[in-house]
């Protein structure tokens, strides 16, 4: 049921508040910009939640820098959560300005899309490491040697 001669038609493109909702999701994501700033929105959730599990993790003594998988965060860890929060904002901070301005283009999409799908699968990894004791006990065995090499980057 629609409501006849309603005032804020215009506002909605011509979809009443009673239309299929379908058809206004579909309208809100036929633009490409627009689902690249969905994407880039999802990036900065799962970025965060990755930030949090990780600071818990430390603080907890359930990551050190010989469990960190992240050859750069596995550096920074040592030095206190700080520097880790500072490295991982600063690296989603640094991204998102070039694929706002560039936020149209195909490859950008793909691009963040791709991004989008590895982070999922960094939040699925902390989500088994909390929920099941034998993910963490196999995640907590791998490790180096103590005195061998963490991922030489420098």
């Amino acid at each position: 049921m629609t409501v006849a001669n309603n005032p804020n038609d215009h506002l909605l493109g011509g979809i009443t508040p009673h239309a299929n909702r379908r058809r206004f999701w579909a309208w809100r994501c036929q633009s490409r910009g627009t689902r690249v700033l969905c994407i880039l929105t999802a990036l900065w959730c799962l970025g965060g939640l990755d930030l949090g599990c990780s600071i818990h993790a430390q603080r907890h003594y359930l990551l050190t820098a010989y469990t960190e998988c992240n050859p750069v965060a596995s550096r920074v860890l040592p030095a206190g959560p700080v520097p880790l929060v500072a490295y991982k904002v600063l690296l989603l901070l640094g991204g998102t300005p070039a694929l706002i301005m560039h936020r149209r283009r195909l490859l950008v999409e793909i691009g963040a899309s791709f991004t989008l799908v590895v982070y999922a699968l960094v939040t699925t990894q902390w989500a088994l490491f909390y929920t099941l004791p034998e993910v963490r006990e196999v995640l907590l065995q791998i490790r180096p040697a103590p005195g061998g090499p963490i991922y030489d980057l420098f």
